[in-house]
């Protein structure tokens, strides 16, 4: 099965946006990968260890710096921002083709600050939606790629 081309204005508009917003320019790998472009693997939980997909370096670090400035926004008082959105793409020649688009919010339901956003730097469950827990992205693209996952835990 191909994949429907998106042509005309819609791309044309979709061209522009990611041009402004310097997506190529300002993106990072979501993935730590080997020599040959193959996704690093890591072990997580000290009772139920199990493996998950590793993110890159950068891609923690620039997570870390975005919730950051949510943070502080919140401790501020500004409400300048409301949520961190980020985009997960492949590249086609000079074309970005998004394959997931979400949003981090900085508010949680019950709380000031969102359990997603918090400790980042420390703990990783969660991470800004790209924690290792199932029902987050890297826990869930785990299961779905990885042996040892239990399927009732994911998505």
């Amino acid at each position: 099965m191909t994949e429907p081309q998106v042509t005309g204005r819609r791309k044309a508009l979709w061209d522009t946006f990611c041009h402004n917003q310097k997506i190529t320019e300002n993106s990072t790998p979501l993935f730590d990968t080997d020599h040959e472009s193959i996704v690093r693997v890591r072990q997580v939980g000290k009772t139920l260890s199990r493996s998950i997909l590793s993110r890159s370096e950068s891609m923690e670090a620039r997570v870390i710096a975005e919730t950051n400035i949510l943070l502080n926004d919140i401790e501020r008082n500004s409400e300048q921002y409301d949520g961190l959105i980020y985009m997960m793409f492949t590249r086609q020649n000079d074309d970005v083709i998004p394959l997931y688009i979400g949003k981090a919010e900085s508010k949680g339901r019950s709380n000031p600050v969102s359990a997603n956003i918090k400790d980042v730097a420390r703990v990783k469950d969660k991470f800004a939606r790209w924690g290792d827990n199932y029902q987050y992205h890297i826990g869930d693209l785990s299961a779905s790629v990885l042996p040892g996952h239990d399927a009732s835990m994911s998505h």
